[in-house]
């Protein structure tokens, strides 16, 4: 079963806790503005993107935190609450399900506390539906 059909629980995520929580861990925002690509479906999604040296220089830019369709960058809302577009047969995905991806390369700071494993945008690239950043 691909990863995106999945109904069990994410994995990977740190537990959670209030913002405002006291640390000694690093903490950066990664708002801005983040590469993206639009594909026509999950099935066809390329997951090579979130290799170092990927060349994205053909991507859109998509603000985030932000919605892509919202914002111009594929499409328009497929949501109504009358009759949906497109098959529901949970947890099976139409095979025509526009799939964004979205990149973003960033510079820790000198001095970075630990060895940067606790970010989940960091870890090691799996297949995806989401999207992915990596550090350089």
């Amino acid at each position: 079963m691909p990863r995106y059909e999945d109904v069990g629980p994410g994995s990977g995520g740190l537990e959670p806790r209030a913002w405002y929580a006291g640390s000694d861990s690093g903490r950066m925002s990664l708002n801005g503005e983040w590469r993206f690509r639009l594909s026509p479906g999950a099935a066809t999604q390329d997951e090579s993107f979130a290799r170092p040296g990927f060349d994205a220089s053909g991507w859109k830019e998509v603000a985030v935190p932000g919605h892509w369709v919202l914002r111009g960058a594929g499409g328009a809302p497929a949501y109504t609450n009358v009759v949906y577009p497109f098959p529901v047969d949970p947890p099976r995905v139409p095979a025509e399900n526009p799939t964004g991806d979205h990149l973003r390369t960033f510079d820790l700071p000198g001095g970075w506390p630990g060895d940067g494993n606790c970010c989940p945008a960091m870890s090691p690239p799996r297949p995806s539906a989401s999207g992915a950043a990596r550090r350089r």
